[in-house]
């Protein structure tokens, strides 16, 4: 049975009843059952907001005498936390910033409705993690602050990051006056920090001393320090107890566990204690949002046995090192079955505290990393497709027939890891319509033995192949096994370890002559990207024989050879397009920042004098230079304000991810490598790789002038641009030290003396 519609409020902002209908249909075949109001102004949008309660707002932008920014400012002053999402036609990038700015948390063209979908179910996801945010930080804030003694939260300067109620009144000023100051110059008062205090940030632990006032009370100060995921002490929390008043103490010190307890019990990890007999004695109530389980179902049953069965092996000999090695931490992953099920992948981190009385057991840290895990597959599978999209261009270059082209291709295809088979039919005009195989290649080979596939309009011809070739459209056939039209072929896939497949028609300037067809070990292996790079590659296979034919009829005297070479150029062209898009679609705030960066690089490199060639290669490597940012989560990329220090990390690490990405595919300059080194810096500051000088490519350096140029002068989330003339004197500054003086001299003189202008 299909799954049961999700009930959904939504109140639509929009002059338009079409339209309005058009997005309701959109909803319900995104499986949601909606219950809707449209309005089209400031009264009808106020009235609506009174009479009912609704899940999210989808807004049109441009309304006669209502807008969506005033539709969007109302839904801000009613004080509801609604997902805004605005639907409309094309606009500027200024007016989508300035929308995002203003509180819209998503942009949605109307020719695009397809993803309306997946944009509801996200925003709808963000909201409810937005709620659930709040209430744990009053949840937290509230039992902070009802610690009567005094509580406060340092970093390693030994500056206040957070103080309670308590310890505000002992420092005799507002909470919000105390953070950022060194404790020792609020309370108590001293010429530096506690003893103890550094040792606690440098090795964890903690740490008590005695600190005695002038007024006579004495306070215990016990500090202990705050571990993150990779073993470092960040942050230390001080409690300060007036030890004149014993009973008073211990008081704090009892509501003070019960504080930190609440904390760890509405954490949205899964923390578990297991005895060393492997049975769980402990385990957080989060585990009912995570698994569905209530406390008691868990308790006392074997924690392994909770893992799955191809997992336990490495689950069980990681245990046993935690019981052997009571020093050790062990991070692991396995997968957990959900009550309902299914499974959910945990990332572990083990700890053992047997020989801690109050514990008595291994310490079991575990979080959900599905999603990770799965856009990790995604990306490798998108990596495949791009190899096997670059080199099959490389194929269609080089490759001197057809029956060469078919053969090279299937092989770059599946010559690799990946995809196990793939071939390419060509439809033949006999009375069978049949579909003969032209080349194949892959470990699955064995399959094509004897295949009988057609292309007209009987059971041999309606599986994905021949529909393929008769309609001219692709044709996914995510799982097999799931698939009507692939019954004929289905126990012979099966046996070869096939799971699904795609199959897309081969077009040619006569009409569609064939087919490619690819295929996967995994279900559901071929998403959208996928299927557009696939499509890419059997359109570059139809200009590669429309070439080859072409170039026959000019030896022939009928065409002029010229016509061939530009068809495989924009065959060619057209895998950088589809790269630079990847990037485009994961962070459309920079969109077009990297055909601006591909404008000024050749531009410098023109004036410089590098050849035709050289300023070809940096081109397409500046078209594509940020390729690595699609394995940046797109809620950091699109994130205003200043990122966190990890969050900044992981966002450098995009030069060598886009390198990763693609330095397998066979293009004829150093791409992977300029993709790499554009943020390397001349004195070695940079990154990845800490290059220095001349270690750095001449196209690199360029690149990082170009890059930082278009950067600053254009708009971000996280702060309007800065224009070009604070790009440049941005430049100059770092001439010579950090950017090369000669590569900066030529732009200047680009944007003051030659009028140069990024195109719009």
């Amino acid at each position: 049975m299909p799954d049961p519609a999700v009930a959904l409020r939504v109140l639509i902002v929009e002059d338009s009843e079409d339209d309005a209908l058009l997005l309701l249909r959109e909803l319900r075949r995104a499986g949601y059952a909606p219950e809707s109001a449209r309005v089209d102004s400031a009264a009808s949008m106020r009235a609506a907001f009174s009479a009912h309660a609704w899940d999210i707002i989808l807004s049109d932008y441009m309304i006669p005498g209502f807008g969506g920014l005033e539709a969007l400012k109302l839904a801000r002053e009613s004080g509801l936390d609604l997902p805004f999402v605005l639907v409309s036609n094309k606009v500027s990038e200024e007016t989508l910033v300035e929308a995002m700015r203003a509180g819209a948390m998503d942009f949605l063209m109307k020719d695009r409705l397809d993803r309306l979908g997946p944009v509801v179910k996200r925003e709808l996801a963000d909201a409810a993690a937005r709620r659930a945010v709040r209430q744990a930080q009053f949840e937290w804030k509230t039992a902070f602050d009802a610690v009567q003694d005094a509580i406060f939260i340092h970093d390693a300067r030994f500056c206040i990051v957070r103080a309670n109620l308590a310890y505000a009144a002992l420092a005799g000023m507002p909470a919000e006056q105390i953070v950022g100051k060194p404790y020792w110059e609020v309370f108590p008062r001293r010429d530096g920090p506690l003893p103890g205090c550094s040792e606690v940030l440098e090795t964890g632990g903690t740490t008590e001393a005695c600190v005695e006032l002038e007024d006579g009370k004495t306070f215990a100060s016990r500090a202990f320090a705050i571990s993150d995921a990779l073993g470092k002490h960040p942050y230390s929390v001080h409690v300060l107890q007036d030890i004149t008043e014993r009973n008073r103490v211990q008081e704090a010190l009892a509501q003070s566990e019960r504080h930190f307890r609440s904390l760890l019990e509405h954490a949205s990890d899964i923390v578990a204690v297991v005895d060393r007999h492997g049975l769980i004695t402990y385990i957080s109530p989060s585990v009912r949002q995570l698994g569905g389980y209530e406390t008691d179902d868990l308790l006392g049953k074997s924690y392994l046995g909770l893992v799955h069965p191809e997992d336990a092996p490495a689950a069980a000999a990681g245990y046993a090192e935690i019981i052997r090695n009571p020093g050790a931490l062990r991070k692991t992953e396995f997968r957990f079955p959900k009550k309902d099920g299914t499974w959910t992948v945990l990332e572990s981190v083990a700890r053992n505290a047997l020989a801690d009385p109050l514990i008595n057991g291994i310490v079991i840290n575990s979080r959900d990393v599905t999603e990770r895990r799965r856009g990790e597959v995604q990306l490798k599978r998108l990596n495949w497709a791009l190899r096997a999209l670059g080199q099959s261009n490389s194929a269609l270059v080089h490759a001197g027939t057809e029956d060469d082209l078919f053969r090279s291709c299937c092989e770059a295809i599946a010559g690799r890891e990946g995809y196990p088979l793939a071939w390419i039919g060509l439809a033949q005009d006999d009375a069978a319509h049949t579909v003969k195989v032209a080349a194949a290649a892959g470990a699955a080979r064995a399959y094509m033995q004897n295949l009988e596939v057609s292309w007209g309009d009987t059971p041999l011809g309606r599986g994905p192949t021949g529909t393929a070739i008769r309609s001219g459209v692709p044709q996914v056939a995510g799982n097999m096994a799931e698939n009507a039209a692939y019954l004929p072929w289905l126990e012979k896939a099966l046996a070869n370890g096939l799971a699904g497949s795609i199959s897309l028609p081969i077009r040619t300037d006569a009409g569609v002559i064939g087919a490619l067809v690819v295929y996967s070990r995994e279900a559901d292996a071929f998403g959208q990207p996928e299927v557009e790079l696939f499509e890419e590659l059997a359109a570059d296979i139809g200009y590669g024989v429309s070439a080859r034919r072409t170039r026959v009829a000019y030896e022939a005297g009928l065409v002029e050879r010229e016509q061939a070479t530009r068809r495989l150029r924009a065959a060619f062209e057209s895998l950088i397009a589809v790269l630079a898009s990847t990037v485009e679609r994961r962070d459309p705030y920079t969109a077009g920042h990297q055909r601006r960066v591909a404008e000024l690089a050749s531009a410098i490199a023109r004036t410089l004098g590098l050849n035709p060639e050289r300023i070809e290669g940096l081109h397409f490597a500046a078209t594509i230079h940020d390729i690595g940012k699609i394995y940046v989560p797109a809620e950091i990329l699109s994130r205003p304000g200043k990122l966190p220090a990890t969050e900044l990390e992981l966002v450098k690490t995009h030069a060598q991810v886009g390198f990763e990405i693609v330095k397998d595919v066979e293009f004829p300059w150093h791409v992977a490598d300029m993709i790499r080194q554009h943020h390397e810096r001349l004195d070695g500051s940079g990154y990845p790789q800490g290059l220095k000088g001349d270690q750095i490519l001449l196209e690199a350096r360029i690149l990082a002038v170009a890059d930082v140029v278009e950067a600053m002068s254009s708009h971000r989330p996280y702060r309007p641009g800065l224009g070009i003339d604070a790009a440049l004197a941005q430049i100059r500054q770092d001439a010579g030290s950090k950017l090369d003086l000669r590569v900066v001299e030529v732009c200047e003189r680009l944007f003051r003396e030659q009028d140069f202008a990024f195109s719009e």
